[in-house]
Parts: C-alpha cells; structure tokens; sequence
C-alpha cells in the first residue's frame, strides 16, 4: 500500500511554483543533488519572483532554456534556492551530495567551500559564518542556512519532519553504475525521518544531467519510498546535439557547426547564437566566435558565456590583452557565478600583460565581491608589489592570512 503520491518535474526550477502552491514558510529543505541550485538573482529579477508569487505567475518566470542569458524570466533550475529563500519559503537547506565514495570531512566542506566562493555579493558573509564538523559543513548566505551533508551523515543532524527534495542526477556522475542505489537511499531518508510525506522529484533530463534511460528511475526511488508515483510530461531538449558538443572533447567540425547552426542554433535566436559562439570558439575559431558573440548580443542576450569562453582561449594563446577585454565583457552585473569568475580571470590577465594598475584594481573588487577565492589575493599582491604601494601590499597579506586562518579552522 502506497502512502501518498510523488510529483515528478522535468527541472529542478520547477519545484518553486510547487513549494508556493503548497503554501512552505520559513522551511527546512533537504536537497538531494549534484548541485547546490543556489546562483544569485538580480534586485529587478527578485521584485519580478515577488510579484509573481503574489499574483500566482511563477511558473511563467522559470527560465526556459539553461542557457539563456537575458532578462526574459527571473529564474532557473541553477538558481530557484534563492528566490525561495527571498521569497520566505525556506530557511535552511540541507545539501546531500552524492557519495559513491567516501568523502572525508574536509573535502565535504571543500565542496560547499568552492560552491560558494563565486557567489558574489554574499562571501563575506560566508566567511564570518562557515563551520565544519564531520556531519557537515555550513554557513548562511543572504540569511539562509546552507549545510553540505551526505546520505550516510543524515541522520545525526535532527532532520525529522523536515521537507525533501529529490533532483535525480544526484544518482548520475556520467559512469554506468548509478552513485546510490534507490533501496539504500530509501532506507537512509527513513532513518533520518524524512519519508512522512512524498518529495517532489526532478528528472533534469532536457537540461543534459540526466540521460533519458534514466527516466524509469524517479518511478523506481519512489516505489522503494512507498509512494506512488505522479510523472512529468518528457519535453524534448533544446540544442540537445550542440549541447552534447560542448560536452565532448572533440570540438565541433565546420561542417557539423554549419548544421548544427542551421538546424538548433539559429532558431533559438539570441541563446542560439551565444551557443554557436561557445562551439567556435571550443573549435578555436576565434573570428568565427567572435561574429557570433556580436550576433547574439545584437539579438538581446548578453552572451556571457561565449566571452567568458573566448577570454579562455585567448589566455590559452598567450594573448593576455585580448582574454582581459574578453573577460571584461563577461563580467556584466557580477550576478552569475561565470561572470565573477571571468572577473578574478580579467585580474590574472591584466597582470600577465603588464597592466598592474587595472590587475590591482580588478583583483581587489574580487576581494570585495568574492573573498573566499584565494587567487585575487596573490594577484593583488604581486600588482601592489609591482606598483611600489606598500600600504595596500600589506592590506592585502593581512587579508589573506585571515582567509587562510578561516580555512584552517574549518578543517581545509
């Protein structure tokens, strides 16, 4: 006898309408996840969530494609764990990663460690609040409480009754064996008390992090759970072929990119575009990537990735001005992660072409908006250094030694 029903979703995103409709407030949510789902959201795209939720259009404001990079919808599958928190539906999320082996405590805190440490906005924060022990590392971002656990750790943090959330790619890693076998994860989630009522669960088939064999598996875990089981309707995936692409080795020949252009690419439009730009520039042809980044802007989005992309590459070259001015245009608002990393990049560039004066200054705005990553502090200091400016020099070292002392306290 089943003890309640499961509703499947095909992304992750999707679940914050759910949540709304099911009325959460001030929740604790336990995650099952590859991922940490918790990317920033601009001020405007945040007062959009707002309005949505009270006016019931949230589901109208998830963002259709992975890729898209403009300001048509407020959220998506990377960054819904944020407007829920805005919006008061969760107050503690506790992250379960996938442990086909054992991770040991510091490298459980190194994961949550580097998921946040390009979450601009938000790392000083982080830093005053990160702990570690050998159940989870934690810290609070924006006011939420954010724990990295695993399966085996679960019951001995006091979870019962609180809510879960399954995204079915914490069971895929790209190998053939599942990380988890459903019974077993089913027999941990009962243990630490969290099978009273079904979870919603994710296939993130059409994102690309699940293949679609996998799909029987949402039916499979909820069985095991003693749930019924409500399915998704399958969508196919967008730019699946140039998706698969950009996941290979091998770049994309001119001939196929001439095809994949016209058959997925150009009907996407601006997304489309950016997309080609990535797959260019990954086969190296620079020019190419360049007229289709132009595109793609032309056509409204903001093509963050394909000059972060580019940026890469022109590094790669020896080319450091060119990466710089590349990384630049990659930067946009610093909301996304890729951007503020394309930031700490610019810093790395601009010293490497002898610019310490711009290397300093891009390398001590990391130190403002991303402070948990170690490289801008090392890039400041070579640039103060090299610029004479002792002041600043010594600023920078006392900085880094109070990272490095947060670090060793938690255990990295």
């Amino acid at each position: 006898m089943t003890r309640g029903l499961v509703r499947a979703f095909e992304e992750h995103g999707e679940v914050l309408a759910h949540w709304h409709r099911q009325g959460w407030s001030r929740e604790c949510v336990v995650v099952l996840d590859h991922h940490l789902d918790l990317k920033r959201i601009a001020a405007d795209q945040l007062a959009r969530v707002r309005d949505g939720a009270h006016g019931g259009g949230l589901d109208r404001l998830h963002r259709d494609l992975p890729f898209r990079d403009d300001d048509r919808f407020a959220y998506g599958l990377d960054s819904f764990l944020y407007a829920a928190a805005d919006l008061g539906l969760i107050e503690r999320v506790v992250w379960v990663l996938p442990e086909p082996r054992p991770r040991s405590a510091a490298q459980l805190a190194e994961v949550l460690w580097s998921a946040l440490s390009l979450l601009p906005g938000h790392g000083h924060e982080v830093l005053g609040s990160f702990v570690a022990d050998d159940v989870a590392a934690r810290a609070r971002v924006g006011g939420l409480r954010v724990e990295a656990t695993t399966l085996r750790r679960l019951s001995r943090l006091g979870l019962r009754g609180a809510r879960l959330d399954v995204d079915l790619d914490f069971f895929y890693d790209g190998s053939p064996d599942l990380t988890h076998e459903p019974a077993d994860v089913a027999a941990e989630l009962a243990a630490a008390g969290l099978l009273d009522d079904p979870p919603a669960m994710t296939h993130s088939i059409a994102s690309g992090f699940m293949p679609e064999h996998l799909r029987p598996l949402g039916a499979r875990l909820a069985a095991a759970m003693g749930f019924a089981f409500a399915p998704s309707t399958p969508r196919p995936q967008q730019a699946a072929r140039s998706l698969a692409v950009v996941a290979r080795a091998a770049p994309a020949s001119h001939a196929e990119l001439a095809e994949l252009t016209a058959s997925e690419l150009d009907p996407l439009g601006g997304p489309g575009m950016a997309l080609c730009a990535v797959l260019c520039a990954r086969a190296d042809r620079l020019g190419e990537a360049a007229e289709a980044h132009a595109e793609a802007r032309r056509l409204g989005d903001r093509a963050t990735w394909p000059a972060y992309e580019l940026g890469l590459r022109h590094l790669a070259r020896r080319e450091p001005g060119a990466a710089a001015e590349w990384f630049a245009r990659a930067e946009g608002d610093l909301i996304d992660t890729m951007q503020a990393h394309s930031l700490s990049l610019r810093a790395l560039a601009e010293c490497r072409r002898g610019d310490f004066a711009a290397g300093l200054a891009a390398a001590l705005r990391c130190l403002e908006r991303i402070p948990l990553r170690a490289e801008p502090y090392q890039l400041a200091s070579i640039a103060a250094a090299r610029l004479g400016r002792a002041r600043e020099l010594d600023e920078v070292r006392a900085r880094l030694e109070r990272l490095q002392a947060t670090r060793k306290d938690a255990g990295l």
